[in-house]
């Protein structure tokens, strides 16, 4: 036998490698199945994964590594079993003879671990190198092993396996390339740990989230060795009878046994197993296709051409091939191949139109740059120039530009892109030239909506507010009676622009709102990147965090994936926020990666607006000299920006008013509200100069009304909290008047914690299916956002023990699902943010204790009964910890305070009713002395003084016979101020 099963061998984690917390929750929580296999080629981190989910469940594991000859099936089950055994402490018989067939072995084998007390994990790792008995051992064990048993795999394909019966039935999880390469940003945190955060993009776009790619890239050691190098010492490890031919299957982009066949590729029959096993970066995308990584097809093409001849052959017959598949895009690539220029001119005819109003700017950059340019005629280089500025390469869209111009072939359109491009690199009174210099090369009658875009932005850039409106109301007009949808979207994307410096704050939201929704309606996604990107910055304003975060999240991949400018952008929206949230550090260290990523683009205005920021921090931080350094650079980016005037005589009135300078502090925050600023700018000043105007006796009228217009309704804006130190109260920045109570928006959860549990959406009863999941749904609903430890402490009463951290992870997991099978349209019911739990801030709350909390605020006579109404009997009381008690305890004294208040106001002129309510406290209560009295109270109101003395009659006998007690000196004098005879 030469595979060994092994506990104590799990192997030991490297020393830089990366945590998949996402894929170790996958597998721990999919108890259910019976075989979890993770099928992919080498260099994606299946043992490793393995590993690390053995070494960090609680369930016992057995490991049981593959060598390169066949497993002996007898000796491995008896070790298995002796090895399980010993997981589960007890003593078992074994004896597997060698006469048996494997599979029966195997069978027997199961058998036996069918009657441990413990379930167990069995780890198989590089199934690929088992021989085919113990294969046929593998088989039987996966088929025959008890409910609660599990099988978990590793290998680089199912080829070997036969998984198909598991997956018809349910009980099998397949983990591919596609799960286990690195995510986006799990490329970025692995880099990150190695100290380089620049490239962590281009990388995992190079690498295709290769995690041995990454990995090597990581390591440093690509100055001498690249990822490529992994590739071709797999390549180089492959029989000479495939090693050439495999270099011909460079000439397409998908793999497969009958794309070889057709182009007449002599590999030999086992080509596409013997690579798999070869660990080459191939991902399955289904119906038999393999899509090869761009590093393995780099290597190939290189090495086919060394032979020109075959490459002009293979790549003519691939073109031919894939075109009459209407794989037009593959198409173009191998009549470029195949210098067949005519040919790919007229597959790119059909491809770019498709992608222009798809907005794929990437790929059209892709496309085009690999025309040569002597192909290309001027109307393709102006599409490949805007291809380019909208992918981060500005200079370079502007070089082609600027060419074209100066030959006089640039048309109104390629204008526009000019236009822009000199806008964003910081010119916009050049921006505005040129814009209207395209508007003259018009014909009589032709209209280019994009110029008259170009106009608006410089104008408003400038501070040209009301030469910009007619402009953006053109537009707005034409796109509306004449315009395509996609120039309705132009329209209101600059409508909201100008909206939001004329600070009509309530209307730009519901244009940005209609722009997103007709974008989403077109299905481009690429151009609500910039609308989105704004809408989260107004969330977080308005204090919706959650929201903002969720959308900044939705464009960051995008963004990503496409290679937008706007990347820059959205790093810088993610600071703001966590400026917003006093995370000072991070907001920092964000604000750094965004202007490395606006300097690589050219992006000059924006790294003015990102220093600006960074001023900002540091002014927070008490860093002046930096804070100075740091501004001075900002201001000689964006001296041609009027609204980058702002932030001097902001930071200077804050620390003026640091310094104590009332007076000289409010006219340098004048001067910010003077010109339109951003709006977290404009709020915090006005908020600054309202605290200011209180303190010095100046009329604060009008300086309230403009706050109140800023925050548009939104007076929890984190932003208010940002110089609160600096203002005498809190309070004296938010309106005067509180706004009415703003209706429920969103779905409603209602919860009933008195009396017993109950949850419910509109009527339907919400099914909780662990007693555990309602402790800290009502934890969370009574305590709001909450730490693991905190919750755990209480519902553990403070056993800090794995098994229970294990138990509230399975609590939580269960709750999200329950509460997502009422609530689909809610992302994540329980999200953990940072360090906490919470109830998602899209469901509505209503929660019966609030009621009763209410009537103690504002003991009306409609709250009071509202609330001793919802006291059906004690707080959760199936639940025995003291957490629950303490609650129990409160809301049911409350709840009598409630009644005895109720009680005492109805006493004289309705004490029937007074009396229900005596009576209903002492259910509560059965030995209650104000309630006692209040029915000896009513008793003589209702029948004079027979009646009270019965009623106390009653409570003596409960006070001595019951509790043993002696009767209340209180009660009894004033039952007898009453007439009863009380002795």
């Amino acid at each position: 036998m030469t595979g060994t099963p092994t506990h104590p061998w799990i192997p030991r984690p490297l020393r830089f490698e990366l945590a998949r917390p996402h894929l170790i929750q996958k597998l721990s929580e999919t108890l259910h199945v019976t075989v979890v296999a993770l099928l992919a080629p080498s260099g994606y981190g299946k043992s490793t994964l393995l590993a690390q989910y053995a070494r960090s469940t609680l369930r016992p594991v057995v490991w049981v590594s593959c060598k390169e000859d066949a497993l002996d099936p007898w000796q491995l089950s008896e070790m298995l079993l002796q090895m399980a055994a010993q997981q589960a402490d007890v003593q078992v018989q074994t004896g597997f003879t060698t006469t048996l067939p494997a599979a029966t072995t195997a069978r027997r084998l199961a058998a036996e671990l069918s009657r441990l007390n413990t379930n167990l994990d069995f780890v198989f790792d590089d199934v690929d190198l088992m021989g085919e008995e113990a294969l046929q051992w593998l088989h039987a064990f996966m088929g025959s092993v008890g409910e609660g048993h599990r099988v978990l795999l590793c290998a680089y394909g199912p080829e070997n396996l036969r998984l198909a019966r598991f997956l018809a039935e349910g009980t099998a999880l397949i983990l591919d390339t596609h799960e286990l390469a690195f995510h986006p940003e799990e490329t970025a945190s692995f880099l990150q740990l190695r100290g380089l955060r620049f490239t962590q993009e281009q990388v995992h776009h190079q690498l295709e989230g290769w995690p041995a790619g990454i990995a090597l890239y990581a390591a440093g050691a690509t100055q001498h060795y690249h990822p490529t190098d992994l590739v071709k010492e797999a390549v180089g490890r492959l029989p000479r009878a495939l090693q050439k031919p495999l270099c011909e299957l460079a000439v397409v982009r998908m793999w497969s046994e009958e794309v070889v066949r057709q182009l007449e590729i002599p590999l030999p029959e086992d080509w596409l197993e013997t690579l798999l096993h070869a660990g080459l970066p191939l991902t399955p995308v289904g119906n038999a296709l393999f899509k090869p990584h761009q590093v393995l097809l780099s290597h190939l093409g290189k090495e086919l051409q060394r032979d020109p001849e075959r490459l002009q052959v293979l790549s003519e017959r691939a073109a031919t091939l894939l075109e009459r598949q209407g794989e037009q895009g593959q198409a173009y690539h191998a009549y470029l191949q195949a210098r067949r220029y005519t040919d790919a001119l007229r597959v790119l005819e059909q491809l770019v139109p498709q992608l222009e109003q798809q907005k794929d700017f990437r790929r059209l950059r892709e496309l085009l740059e690999k025309l040569p340019e002597s192909c290309r005629a001027h109307p393709l280089t102006i599409t490949l120039a805007h291809s380019l500025i909208q992918t981060g390469a500005i200079r370079q869209g502007r070089v082609l530009l600027e060419s074209l111009r100066g030959q006089g072939k640039l048309t109104p359109e390629g204008y526009a892109f000019l236009a822009s491009a000199t806008g964003r690199q910081g010119n916009p009174e050049q921006q505005l030239q040129l814009a209207l210099e395209g508007k003259n090369r018009l014909q009589t009658g032709e209209r280019c909506p994009r110029l008259s875009w170009q106009v608006a932005s410089a104008l408003m850039t400038l501070g040209r507010y009301s030469e910009a409106e007619p402009e953006v109301e053109s537009l707005l007009q034409h796109a509306e009676e004449r315009g395509t949808p996609d120039e309705l979207g132009m329209a209101l994307t600059m409508q909201q622009y100008l909206l939001f410096a004329q600070e009509r704050y309530a209307e730009q939201k519901q244009v940005l709102t209609r722009a997103v929704r007709l974008y989403d309606s077109l299905g481009l996604a690429a151009q609500n990147i910039p609308l989105l990107l704004m809408l989260a910055e107004i969330e977080g304003l308005e204090g919706q965090m959650e929201a903002a975060s969720s959308h900044l999240q939705q464009i960051r991949r995008l963004a990503l994936e496409e290679g937008s400018v706007y990347l820059p952008q959205i790093t810088e929206c993610h600071a703001t926020l966590k400026f917003w949230e006093d995370e000072l550090t991070t907001a920092l260290g964000l604000l750094e990666d965004a202007l490395k990523q606006a300097e690589d683009m050219g992006l000059r205005l924006f790294c003015a607006q990102i220093q600006y920021r960074m001023c900002d921090v540091l002014l927070r931080q008490g860093k002046p000299e930096l804070f100075q350094q740091t501004l001075e650079e900002a201001e000689r980016l964006g001296a041609s920006v009027p609204l980058y005037g702002t932030y001097r005589p902001f930071f200077e009135g804050v620390q003026a008013l640091q310094a104590g300078q009332l007076q000289e502090a409010f006219a340098l925050l004048r001067q910010v509200t003077e010109r339109p600023p951003e709006r977290q700018y404009l709020v915090r000043a006005l908020a600054l100069m309202l605290d200011i105007a209180k303190r010095l006796g100046l009329d604060s009228t009008p300086i309230q009304s403009r706050l109140d217009q800023a925050l548009a309704g939104c007076t929890s804006s984190p932003v208010l909290q940002l110089e609160q130190h600096l203002r005498l109260s809190a309070q004296e920045v938010k309106p005067e008047e509180t706004p009415p109570a703003k209706p429920l928006q969103g779905p409603v959860l209602n919860l009933r914690t008195l009396g017993g549990f109950a949850a419910e959406r509109d009527g339907q009863v919400l099914r909780i299916s662990l007693s555990r999941s309602v402790e800290v749904l009502v934890w969370l609903a009574v305590h709001g956002p909450s730490t693991r430890d905190s919750i755990v402490d209480a519902l553990w009463e403070g056993s800090s023990e794995e098994k229970n951290y294990d138990y509230f992870r399975v609590a939580v997991r269960r709750l999200r699902a329950d509460l997502q099978a009422v609530f689909p349209e809610v992302d994540n019911p329980v999200p953990f943010d940072g360090s906490v739990y919470r109830l998602s801030g899209q469901l509505q709350l209503q929660l019966d204790l609030h009621t009763i909390q209410q009537a103690m605020e504002q003991p009306s006579a409609e709250h009071l009964k509202a609330a001793l109404d919802l006291y059906r009997g004690d707080f959760l009381p199936e639940v025995e910890t003291e957490w629950a008690s303490v609650l129990r305890e409160e809301y049911r004294e409350k709840t009598i305070h409630i009644g005895l208040k109720l009680a005492t106001e109805k006493l004289r002129e309705h004490p029937l009713e007074a009396m229900t309510l005596y009576r209903r406290i002492l259910k509560i209560d059965p030995y209650h002395q104000g309630a006692y009295l209040g029915v000896m109270e009513t008793a003589h109101a209702i029948g004079g003084i027979p009646a009270a003395q019965q009623a106390f009659e009653h409570y003596r006998t409960v006070m001595e016979q019951e509790l043993f007690e002696e009767l209340d000196p209180v009660v009894v004098r004033k039952v007898r101020d009453l007439g009863v005879k009380a002795h």
